[in-house]
């Protein structure tokens, strides 16, 4: 199981010093590498990846637009869903890729096309929205 932790203030004032240091330090304690942190206006978010994790993308994916996706789960249906993107082959999506791909083009409503068992957290950074998620 992966490990997702936060802070988002909905007024969009910076993160504080203090907030950072309890999203890096719950990280340090969760996994030795420290996991990952991203810092935008108004939130910090961090994923560590567990032992158990089975995720190629270590369950966070980041497009190119600024919005994060947070994966902790499994995807049944990887294969289906790759193909409606174009891709015959699976293995060039991750999960947390394709639950981003699956929100920026349908919003919330294509979350329900994910099958399988899983929690995520997208950070939509063009609309400044935080979506919180699960099967």
């Amino acid at each position: 199981m992966s490990n997702l932790v936060g802070a988002f203030y909905f007024d969009a004032r910076p993160v504080e010093a203090s907030e950072q240091a309890w999203v890096r330090d719950t990280l340090a304690q969760l996994d030795p590498s420290g996991g990952v942190v991203d810092l935008n206006p108004g939130l910090v978010t961090g994923y560590a990846a567990s032992a158990m994790d089975l995720s190629r993308d270590n369950g966070r994916f980041a497009g190119s637009d600024g919005s994060i996706c947070l994966w902790d789960g499994r995807l049944d249906n990887r294969q289906d869903l790759a193909m409606q993107f174009g891709q015959l082959r699976s293995g060039r999506w991750t999960d947390s890729a394709l639950a981003l791909r699956l929100f920026q083009t349908r919003g919330t409503d294509g979350l329900r096309d994910l099958i399988g068992d899983w929690s995520l957290v997208i950070w939509d950074a063009s609309s400044r929205t935080l979506v919180l998620a699960s099967d």
